[in-house]
């Protein structure tokens, strides 16, 4: 069962930083009925008021890019002003990525009016699915806030997960630690493999090449030149294998995922699910919140294959 963890340094940060956006947008929400009575100088008041809400957030905002290891440069260059200027105009961003390296305090939570971290992130799960519309692309993700902070722990040996079963394949290709770590070994594995026989093929067809194959074979000049032949054949196709494998092994496994997902959703739409797309409550951070379905686990000692 995954558990949160206790967030620190950046990802501390950020949950700061949803709190403020959900403080900013209950009280714009407030700002909109037309029916409240108004003194002389109250609808300043409270645009003032949201002003600060939205300095707060900004501010908080900065204090997430610099725990990532945003320079101030880049800061400076989105806020249109120099790296100098940023620095002054947020001084106090580093003394607050510092406080925040151990995590929220006590002294932090009693203000935000919650009990620990994992408390406040997951009121901000429920503010946040309680104001879903219909339509919105996240409405199947179980943990939008807190999603970040899930840790499944250590992963199972998933070395014969059957992905065979469609949500198998489906939960194969997501965000969740362990699909990512099982995907990256799979990869590793089928890429050395390629290599071992590109490498097996190469080297009989140098063989091949190197020995007087009509003297070898003095009474069956037809078998000398077969192998003559399929040497000449073989080698440029090992030679292309032992490129290929080199150069998809290099592939980062969030752009072959990416690719991966986009062929299944092609494959789905084939197969007459013309309204499917990759779930939404599979990718990202909440995707720990989502194990291996059961369907792949198999409950026979058959060789059923992976895909």
């Amino acid at each position: 069962m995954a558990e949160l963890r206790e967030p620190r340094g950046a990802e501390a940060a950020r949950l700061l930083y949803a709190d403020a956006a959900r403080r900013l947008s209950d009280f714009a929400r407030n700002l909109v009925r037309t029916s409240r009575d108004h003194g002389p100088g109250d609808y300043l008041h409270e645009a003032l008021l949201a002003t600060r809400e939205a300095e707060r957030l900004l501010a908080l905002a900065v204090v997430v890019e610099r725990a990532n290891g945003t320079t101030w440069e880049t800061i400076g260059d989105t806020e249109g002003i120099t790296k100098q200027s940023a620095q002054k105009k947020w001084a106090d961003a580093a003394a607050t990525v510092a406080a925040l390296a151990d995590g929220l305090d006590r002294d932090l939570l009693r203000n935000l009016h919650t009990s620990s971290a994992g408390q406040l992130a997951e009121d901000l799960d429920t503010w946040y699915v309680r104001h879903l519309q219909p339509g919105d692309t996240a409405d199947d993700v179980e943990r939008p806030v807190s999603g970040y902070l899930l840790d499944p722990g250590p992963a199972p040996d998933l070395s014969t997960y059957d992905t065979l079963p469609d949500d198998a394949y489906e939960w194969l290709l997501s965000d969740h630690p362990w699909a990512r770590a099982e995907r990256i070994r799979r990869a590793d594995s089928g890429w050395d493999a390629e290599l071992r026989n590109a490498s097996d093929v190469r080297d009989w067809t140098d063989r091949i090449q190197g020995t007087d194959l009509h003297e070898r074979y003095p009474h069956n000049p037809e078998i000398a030149e077969n192998l003559r032949e399929l040497a000449e054949l073989m080698r440029p196709i090992a030679d292309k294998q032992q490129l290929h494998a080199h150069l998809e092994s290099a592939v980062p496994d969030d752009v072959r995922v990416h690719r991966l997902r986009e062929k299944w959703v092609t494959h789905k739409h084939a197969r007459g699910e013309d309204d499917y797309r990759y779930p939404a409550r599979l990718l990202g951070p909440s995707a720990a919140a989502y194990p291996p379905p059961a369907s792949g686990f198999r409950t026979d000692t058959s060789d059923k294959g992976d895909r």
